[in-house]
């Protein structure tokens, strides 16, 4: 699928570690002096790259052979590209969000709202009804490289406001096989995120990842492999934070991937699936997360069902341990907001290469595995898929534990009444 250029895209098999990675380098990146990072690479600038930085982002950063860029930990393997006589797709010649489908027929379609944009996941989702101030331009068979072709005219014409929740790829890897290459998908995708990001009205965009469809499991490893180049994508400085990911494979997975959250068909979802897309939507645009994905109260009904059948009120007459609706949905008020965390992780863990705890222990932050308990702090237990390898988030979760009872005991001695919850 690839409009893949040398100049853009490039694979790299020597990571920083002596690690088979291949890197993609940020779209559309150029330095201060106007120079892209094939220029900069073939020249050999990367040494002088930090004296030409643009809104903080230098080829140091941005490009791969300045040791820069996105990269994955999988080891490239052969792949084909599909050319472009050999393309497919559904998308009219007016874009997206012009072109007449099953479900909507042809629309006016508004501008400044919140924009659904994407393929068959984003066209059979009933949006209106539970996003009534947005628009829907999903097309059932669209592609990633229809997306990256459209979501600049897009983008300029219908100027997308606040949120665009976008869903594409599976369509790509669906025509062409499990030998279709993941990064030349990726970078469509890339493409598309950031002609919304630089729309006028700066958009944040919420992808929806691939699902663990019952009728494509022979390609759920592409899947995987693709949704892994966009969580990195995500926390690259490029995008500035304004691409989130909701991880819907690993949280179909942890639901047990039913048979009915998807058609007839097992491809496309059902209104049981989409209950939940629309839960998790509704937590990413307000920051928060439920406090478990399987999380169900003494009835049976998780935080999506609670959330449809608007069923707060009484969520305290149905606890599990002590925990109900109101602890436990953000849609009742509770959940967890989210944080950067890993920003704080890095920023601490480059200064201290071992965490000391209260015992008298200490764990690198490659050794931060098994289930980890702060002993004095109720409640806060993290299994080994939160602490597992060297991962960022768990580190911040422990230093932060490790700190609110320091300081808790601190201002318990002197007397002190204030927050003792004070990020470090």
């Amino acid at each position: 699928m690839a409009r893949v250029s040398i100049a853009i895209l490039m694979l790299s098999f020597a990571g920083a570690q002596g690690q088979n990675d291949w890197c993609s380098n940020y779209p559309g990146f150029k330095d201060s002096d106007g120079d892209d990072c094939q220029t900069i690479v073939k020249n050999g600038h990367c040494d002088g790259a930090d004296a030409y930085t643009v809104a903080g982002v230098s080829a140091a950063g941005a490009c791969c052979g300045c040791g820069g860029g996105v990269r994955s930990s999988e080891s490239p393997t052969p792949c084909t590209n599909i050319k472009p006589s050999k393309r497919w797709g559904a998308v009219g010649a007016k874009g997206h969000c012009e072109t007449k489908t099953d479900t909507r027929g042809k629309q006016d379609v508004a501008k400044n709202k919140m924009m659904f944009f994407g393929d068959s996941d984003i066209e059979y989702w009933a949006t209106q009804k539970d996003f009534p101030n947005s628009v829907n331009c999903g097309v059932g068979g669209a592609t990633a490289w229809e997306a990256a072709k459209w979501a600049k005219k897009t983008a300029t014409k219908f100027t997308p406001k606040d949120f665009v929740v976008f869903v594409s790829g599976e369509n790509d890897v669906g025509g062409a096989g499990s030998s279709q290459c993941v990064g030349s998908v990726f970078k469509d995708f890339q493409d598309a995120v950031m002609a919304f990001l630089q729309s006028p009205n700066k958009p944040t965009v919420i992808y929806f990842g691939t699902k663990p469809e019952p009728g494509t499991k022979d390609i759920h490893a592409w899947y995987l492999k693709y949704d892994k180049l966009i969580k990195e994508f995500a926390e690259s400085p490029v995008v500035g934070g304004r691409l989130k990911v909701v991880d819907v494979h690993s949280h179909f997975k942890t639901l047990g991937n039913p048979k009915k959250l998807y058609d007839n068909d097992d491809l496309h979802m059902s209104a049981f699936g989409y209950s939940y897309w629309v839960n998790w939507l509704h937590n990413e645009m307000a920051g928060c997360e439920d406090r478990a994905v399987d999380w169900k109260d003494s009835d049976g009904d998780d935080c999506a069902k609670i959330r449809k059948g608007a069923m707060c009120e009484h969520a305290d007459e149905y606890k599990v341990d002590g925990v109900g609706a109101k602890q436990a949905c953000c849609a009742c008020g509770g959940g967890r907001s989210k944080v950067d965390v890993a920003r704080l992780a890095r920023k601490w863990t480059a200064q201290n290469s071992t965490i000391a705890t209260e015992n008298g222990h200490s764990a690198t932050t490659a050794n931060l595995t098994g289930v980890i308990v702060a002993d004095d702090v109720p409640g806060i237990h993290l299994p080994p898929s939160v602490f597992g390898g060297a991962n960022l988030l768990g580190s911040a979760l422990l230093i932060t534990c490790v700190i609110w009872r320091r300081r808790t005991r601190q201002a318990a001695a002197t007397g002190e009444e204030e927050n003792a919850l004070v990020a470090p």
